[in-house]
């Protein structure tokens, strides 16, 4: 492996670290991603106002390879709840992350872990937070943030 391609693995790997700090509640589902995801889609964290036509976008992009991205909102009207901000952003981040994955056949993330051929966790409300499910069961996997933790 070349020089320069271990350095582009290393910057892609690294991508799953660099994080906002502190990371806004909203964005609790980006601790969900594992390294190997950030790097086999060469994700990446973009201010908001850094891509063209949206200066007063607040917020953060997460942008692919292909340079597909998607809007991490700060900027949520007042009567939305933090659940509804967590469950807005986990939804918005694994629809496109499963997009990403699309090409090379594997866009079941994040994998239920009793079906992980059939069918992606999905994101629900409940009483104390934004929770991953089986959506075949409703049996609850993790609180959105730490699924790496379970």
């Amino acid at each position: 492996m070349s020089a320069k391609s271990r350095r582009r693995r290393h910057e892609a790997a690294d991508n799953g670290a660099k994080l906002p700090e502190p990371l806004p509640p909203e964005f609790a589902i980006l601790r969900d991603i594992a390294p190997p995801i950030w790097e086999e889609h060469s994700l990446r964290l973009v201010p908001g106002s850094a891509i063209e036509g949206f200066p007063d976008f607040e917020g953060w992009w997460l942008r692919d390879s292909s340079g597909s991205a998607v809007g991490l909102r700060l900027d949520h009207h007042e009567d939305v709840s933090l659940q509804e901000k967590v469950r807005a952003t986990a939804e918005g981040v694994e629809s496109f992350i499963q997009e990403a994955g699309a090409s090379s056949g594997r866009s079941n993330w994040p994998p239920c872990p009793a079906h992980p051929r059939t069918h992606p966790l999905a994101s629900r409300m409940v009483d104390d937070g934004v929770v991953w499910c089986c959506p075949e069961t409703s049996e609850q996997v993790a609180l959105v943030g730490q699924l790496l933790d379970s």
